[in-house]
């Protein structure tokens, strides 16, 4: 759900960015642990998990989740570790 998202708040830079942070880091050994929030960590998972350009913002962009909360992604799969109780969506 792309509830109260705006093109202001949507950059594609910040798709560029986070696939450009990710192809950097891709030749390493080992796991990641990425604290992120908001918009960030939704286009974030959205490109890990393949998920389409949204074609009014112009990045991929995946479900919000309650703030707090904790995924697990491996292999383009994403699994929600913990719920947050947080008071809004990410």
């Amino acid at each position: 759900c792309l509830v109260s998202l705006t093109s202001r708040f949507v950059d594609p830079e910040i798709a560029e960015r986070v696939t450009g942070w990710l192809a950097d880091h891709a030749g390493e050994p080992g796991d990641r642990l990425v604290i992120m929030h908001g918009i960030s960590s939704r286009v974030l998972r959205g490109v890990l998990l393949g998920i389409s350009v949204h074609p009014e913002f112009g990045a991929p962009i995946a479900p919000g989740l309650p703030q707090g909360s904790v995924v697990m992604i491996e292999n383009g799969v994403e699994h929600v570790v913990v719920t947050g109780t947080g008071g809004g969506h990410a």
